[in-house]
């Protein structure tokens, strides 16, 4: 990530997650998805080895902005995890994508712009920061 692409990550706010400006801007999602790795790759493995293949669902509707230093904000939220063995997802291609994707080593986003537990409306990006630990290696740091 560049210099240019930090300072844009810094003023995140959660005004921009409110429409779909937020969810369709590659270096916002990637940068919400880097921000929390660690925590959101180790969690989405554990969920795997427990529940199966699945996504990690955030709900943009419900980001809180977290004052920082140099009256900066950033972003806080929750994420949860929904195997897909549930069959609660009826979209085509996010039931394709989690069928597919290596979950040693990637992890499935959904980002929904609104509670919908169809996810119409959701974005989903598979993968994470290649500079960083996998989703495997990541829960077996924390084990031991």
């Amino acid at each position: 990530m560049n210099d240019e692409q930090e300072r844009y990550l810094r003023g995140l706010t959660r005004r921009m997650a409110q429409d779909e400006k937020g969810v369709n801007n590659q270096v916002w999602i990637e940068g919400l998805i880097r921000k929390g790795w660690p925590d959101l790759a180790r969690f989405a493995y554990e969920r795997f080895l427990y529940h199966g293949r699945g996504a990690v669902v955030i709900d943009l509707s419900e980001l809180v902005d977290v004052p920082v230093e140099n009256s900066e904000a950033q972003v806080d939220f929750d994420a949860r995890y929904i195997p897909l063995n549930h069959n609660i997802l009826k979209v085509t291609g996010l039931i394709k994508t989690m069928q597919e994707y290596d979950p040693e080593h990637q992890v499935v986003f959904i980002f929904a712009l609104r509670q919908d537990t169809e996810f119409r409306d959701a974005r989903s990006f598979v993968g994470g920061p290649s500079d960083r630990l996998s989703p495997r290696e990541l829960y077996e740091a924390k084990k031991s």
